[in-house]
């Protein structure tokens, strides 16, 4: 999770396995897709500054949602949770093999 410092905005949740990262746009490489992520955080809010921080134990949890002040699924109108899952199942198949 990108997580911006105080007093600005642009975090972003995405997977990742250290080499290979999967948001919204589809697959990307980890390295290419972090500095991409930090040069357009930094032309649309100038001086922006955040961190890399691993979610991977707590994601999904109570208190995941308490900590990153998110709203928790049934807080919605549907339920993303099964939106979520077919959007990444479309994906799964067409993993790149990144270098």
């Amino acid at each position: 999770m990108m997580v911006p410092e105080q007093g600005f905005r642009g975090g972003h949740i995405f997977a990742s396995d250290g080499t290979t990262v999967f948001d919204y746009h589809g697959w990307s490489g980890h390295d290419q897709f972090v500095e991409h992520f930090f040069r357009k955080m930094g032309w649309i809010f100038p001086g922006w500054s955040g961190a890399l921080v691993d979610i991977s134990l707590d994601f999904w949890t109570p208190a995941w949602f308490e900590k990153t002040n998110h709203r928790i699924p049934r807080q919605f109108h549907l339920d993303p949770t099964a939106r979520a899952n077919a959007f990444i199942d479309r994906y799964i198949s067409r993993k790149p093999a990144m270098r």
